[in-house]
């Protein structure tokens, strides 16, 4: 037979009620006559009490884990909260290393405008130095030409005045050629 809760704690109360209002020495008598049929029932009480037991266990094993696999549990736990760690401390490195690579690129950038800047101020330096000497060429092209229109002019009036050196001609006559050879090349400096 099942009992119930109820019926168990009936049973109880039967026990408990019958040895308060039972004297004292009359309450052996009455454990004897009852004994065999209170231990009959708080025997099977016992015996599905632990048959409940049992299945209570089993249940509770099915539905929550044994102490080995909470401990496994436990470990792996441990294991993961570990690893998140690490991945939290490379994730916290890997910000940092972000935010210096950050402020450097910030930095290049304000420095490669004072590049840029310096640069120009080197570019159009250049380029006026590139000016001037393109005009100091053109005055040095220009004057060589002049040198080279004097120098026949002038090839002649060297020979004149060899000539006079050496006395072949008359001094009057030669000195009156040099000076108008020379003459004659001062004005072609000043017509061009």
């Amino acid at each position: 037979m099942k009992y119930t809760p109820e019926q168990i704690t009936e049973l109880l109360e039967e026990v408990q009620a019958a040895r308060e209002v039972t004297p004292p020495g009359l309450w052996k008598r009455v454990l004897i006559a009852r004994a065999t049929t209170w231990l009959q029932k708080l025997t099977e009480i016992v015996q599905q009490q632990s048959v409940d037991l049992e299945k209570w266990k089993r249940e509770a094993l099915q539905q929550y884990p044994t102490p080995d696999a909470y401990e496994a549990a436990c470990k792996a736990l441990h294991k993961h909260r570990e690893r998140a760690d690490r991945a939290e401390a490379s994730a916290a490195e890997a910000w940092k290393a972000y935010d210096n690579l950050k402020a450097e690129m910030e930095a290049l950038g304000e420095q490669s405008s004072v590049l840029k800047e310096s640069l120009s101020a080197v570019v159009d330096e250049l380029k006026s130095t590139k000016i001037k000497l393109e005009e100091e060429q053109r005055v040095s092209l220009h004057h060589e030409r002049e040198m080279c229109r004097l120098s026949p002019k002038l090839a002649v009036a060297v020979e004149t005045l060899k000539e006079i050196s050496q006395g072949e001609r008359s001094s009057i006559a030669l000195a009156h050629m040099a000076a108008d050879a020379l003459v004659r090349i001062k004005a072609s400096q000043e017509t061009e």
